[in-house]
């Protein structure tokens, strides 16, 4: 019977993992790699405290290192399904099976992808999906955000600030997002919209030159640096626990102590609804959710 069993080795999970174990407590990692991590994809990290550049890799190739250095088992794999029980959580791999008295979930979330040519080809040479990530390699250039919601409005403002132009290329005529985020857009010299517009294709060998979109049936080239992909995001949730609240967005609610409203079953980092998704965030939901597993 482990005492705290965690899902996810990213910044949220090792950072649990390593709270609960100073706190005394049995911990065992499950984690299915780093391919499945966030941070992995951040070709250079420059808002963490301490580092003053640092490639996502080797910054969480750190968190791993910190983590073992705790004497922290870290298991290679996945999970399929979760069982409650009396005492706890039954936790399922395809071989082997794990029991615990605490449960904390910490896939994380995942960027939905545009699906066009070149997106995955040019990831991490010009294509993101975080502007307060990546915005700051693209001081002065010319960016296109694809999307019309929140998100994708707030980057296109926050990119406003200090890229030459910024484009904002929407499918619709209308948007998702607030009407006082749009209003602000609009109030912006350099944000051009570019709406009833579709995305057939980013265009570059080795770095993002343009991007090609279907507008009103013709098509068009537009010339920028770099494009940011805004059309949502998923919580890497591969398995079913039966009465978790969710939001709409399948995003895990909890307190402000990573608790759900399951008994000793926490969400940390981003699979949980927050305002921030960032690795300091992440990293912070490590000391929040032991606190909340000494209370229980």
């Amino acid at each position: 019977m482990i005492d705290v069993l965690i899902v996810g080795g990213g910044p949220a999970g090792l950072s649990s993992a390593i709270y609960a174990k100073r706190a005394g407590l049995s911990v065992t990692v499950l984690d299915k790699g780093a391919s499945e991590c966030q941070i992995t994809k951040a070709t250079e990290v420059e808002n963490y405290l301490g580092f003053k550049s640092i490639s996502g890799i080797d910054l969480h190739a750190q968190f791993v290192e910190h983590a073992k250095a705790q004497d922290i088992p870290i298991v290679k794999k996945g999970v399929v399904s979760v069982e409650k029980t009396e005492s706890g959580f039954k936790v399922f791999t395809k071989k082997d099976e794990f029991e615990c008295k605490h449960l904390v979930l910490a896939m994380g979330r995942s960027h939905k992808h545009l699906g066009v040519e070149g997106e995955d080809r040019l990831a991490g040479a010009g294509v993101s999906y975080c502007a307060t990530c990546d915005g700051f390699f693209f001081r002065d250039k010319v960016v296109a955000v694809i999307g019309g919601g929140d998100s994708a409005v707030s980057q296109a403002i926050y990119l406003s600030a200090f890229c030459q132009k910024v484009y904002l290329v929407h499918r619709r005529d209308t948007f998702r997002a607030a009407n006082y985020l749009v209003e602000r857009a609009r109030e912006k010299d350099n944000i051009e919209f570019v709406l009833n517009a579709t995305v057939n294709e980013i265009l570059g060998d080795n770095f993002v030159v343009g991007v090609n979109v279907t507008q009103e049936e013709d098509s068009r080239t537009i010339e920028c640096d770099g494009v940011f992909g805004a059309v949502g995001e998923k919580p890497n949730m591969s398995f079913v626990i039966d009465g978790l609240h969710t939001t709409s967005q399948g995003q895990i609610v909890t307190d402000n102590y990573c608790r759900t409203n399951i008994k000793r079953l926490y969400a940390v980092g981003d699979i949980r609804d927050r305002e921030v998704y960032q690795i300091i965030t992440a990293v912070a939901d490590g000391a929040l959710v032991v606190e909340g597993i000494l209370k229980a």
